[in-house]
């Protein structure tokens, strides 16, 4: 897919399932792959279901500025018949401003906005993004939101592990970020979000990507998600791979045939 567009998965806990692409994010060499430069799609979901339409994750947004690439949710959500007026909550799976920027209006980063009526966050970790001194240089997606959507009542702090909408529940997945969760959709798909940077970390999960913010817990994270999507077999959308899939035994990663069902 290219940015602005949209893919129908198979339907997952009783939400029928968008992956929406809203574009590429270009990494030097040693960012993401030790030898080569790589670009990165940069992914949510739109879910629609039980009365809600939810969307996880919300690309740059106006912090498209901070790396660009990555703000055609508009256009993602037109491609799936959708506005951004329908959306009744934004799930975010972690702070980082490819995922949550998205979440705000406005101009970076000063004059910000909420752009949605409400953002659901998980508890894991919150408190480390709150009242940390902003610069504008820095990259504080997380803060920022936080200081636009609290005051306003327009947080939903989920606990991890309780499900916080009809078959959606946070687990933390640390080392990558603050607070970083895979999202569980019933039985049905995981959004594994950053548990991996690139498709090639299936099979190389010992290289490191420079977003991690604790090296060897993301190793240790990754792996044994790998596992356990290997053993479960159930499939799984990534941040930034480009199509669901599966985690075989290998461990490898197998795209999956996908049916508009």
């Amino acid at each position: 897919m290219q940015g602005g567009e949209a893919k129908r998965l198979p339907d997952a806990a009783g939400y029928e399932v968008w992956l929406l692409c809203m574009g590429a994010i270009e990494a030097r060499p040693g960012l993401m792959l030790p030898d080569r430069a790589a670009t990165l799609p940069v992914n949510a979901l739109l879910l629609r279901g039980h009365g809600q339409t939810l969307l996880v994750d919300a690309g740059s947004g106006p912090a498209d500025v901070i790396w660009p690439g990555a703000a055609a949710l508009d256009q993602a959500l037109a491609s799936a018949g959708a506005t951004a007026q329908e959306i009744d909550a934004v799930v975010l799976t972690h702070l980082d401003f490819d995922h949550a920027g998205g979440a705000l209006a406005g101009t970076w980063p000063n004059d910000l906005r909420a752009a949605f009526p409400l953002a659901i966050v998980s508890a894991v970790d919150l408190d480390s993004w709150r009242g940390r001194e902003l610069e504008e240089s820095d990259w504080n997606s997380g803060t920022r939101l936080l200081n636009v959507y609290e005051p306003a009542g327009k947080l939903e702090i989920a606990e991890e592990g309780i499900e916080f909408r009809p078959g959606l529940r946070y687990v933390s997945a640390p080392g990558h970020r603050a607070g970083h969760c895979v999202l569980l959709i019933g039985d049905a798909l995981v959004h594994g979000a950053d548990l991996l940077g690139h498709v090639e970390h299936v099979e190389h999960p010992e290289w490191n990507w420079t977003p991690n913010s604790d090296p060897e817990l993301a190793l240790e994270t990754r792996r044994s998600w790998l596992d356990r999507l290997a053993r479960e077999g159930t499939p799984v959308v990534f941040s930034h791979v480009a199509e669901r899939g599966r985690v075989v035994p290998g461990p490898r990663w197998q795209p999956d045939p996908l049916s508009n069902a």
